[in-house]
């Protein structure tokens, strides 16, 4: 890991959320029920909720507790040549990935010392297409990308592949219909969160986002392949024909506050 916990800034405390005056109050057992005075109704989905919610926070401020220092890990890759080291913690971009590499090579030192490889999680699900260079920017393969629509059919057809094996596994026992039917519904959601950021700052990417939102709901009804057909609608002509290695900077792409309100596809 490229953060190191140090024991002497109070400031690198892990985060947790404050719960208000009216929530202070309140308290809840293992069950579920929260008590509370028998004169006072309690709205038991708005406190999970809240409590969803404050646990979002959490999370992500303590993404950053304690501090991360990438310039460690170089020192441990150069102390200990005979390891494979990996960097990770932080990375949003590709030209990231390519300094961290190539970082320990400025004071001339040993090619065989620096990090071997750089791990890079959150930022390649939200904005894919912003990694998709990889090849041709650190093994110098230029070779043409497909273009986003491309990368969404070939997708599609797995996921019709993926559903016909899932669905012949699960309803060969008839006797608990209501629940193979629940199992469908989320293995629908799981496959249709895969493509969700492929259109991240292109025309129509809200749209095509929303819907995807609206549908994930219903996988009851619709299969993995009809929804994402339908969220593919929402997209301009451009968007579905760019490249996947042409993309909108994270930087320049507005963002959203997902610690107030979030959704199952989100990141």
């Amino acid at each position: 890991s490229s953060g190191t916990t140090t024991n002497d800034n109070s400031d690198n405390s892990l985060w947790t959320p404050s719960p208000s005056s009216s929530e202070a109050n309140d308290s809840s057992n293992g069950g579920g029920e929260t008590k509370t005075s028998s004169s006072q109704k309690i709205d038991h989905k708005r406190v999970q909720y809240k409590a969803k919610q404050q646990a979002r926070q959490a999370t992500i401020k303590n993404r950053s507790v304690p501090p991360l220092r990438p310039n460690v890990v170089e020192r441990i890759a150069t102390d200990f040549p005979h390891l494979q080291v990996i960097s990770n913690g932080g990375v949003s971009s590709l030209s990231q990935i390519r300094d961290r590499l190539s970082s320990n090579n400025n004071n001339g030192s040993n090619n065989n010392n620096k990090v071997k490889g750089v791990m890079v999680g959150r930022a390649a699900i939200n904005h894919p297409c912003s990694f998709a260079a990889v090849d041709s920017v650190l093994w110098k393969n230029y070779e043409r990308k497909p273009t986003r629509q491309q990368v969404l059919l070939q997708y599609i057809d797995y996921c019709q592949e993926q559903e016909e094996q899932f669905t012949n596994t699960i309803f060969t026992n008839k006797s608990n219909d209501n629940n193979n039917k629940e199992q469908l519904k989320e293995f629908r959601k799981k496959l249709i969160a895969a493509p969700y950021h492929l259109f991240m700052g292109e025309e129509g990417n809200d749209g095509y986002q929303r819907r995807l939102r609206k549908l994930a709901g219903r996988g009851d009804r619709y299969s993995a392949s009809a929804m994402l057909n339908a969220a593919m609608a929402e997209l301009s002509t451009e968007a579905k024909e760019k490249c996947v290695d042409d993309h909108v900077a994270w930087e320049d792409i507005e963002q959203f506050d997902f610690t107030k309100r979030s959704g199952a596809l989100q990141r």
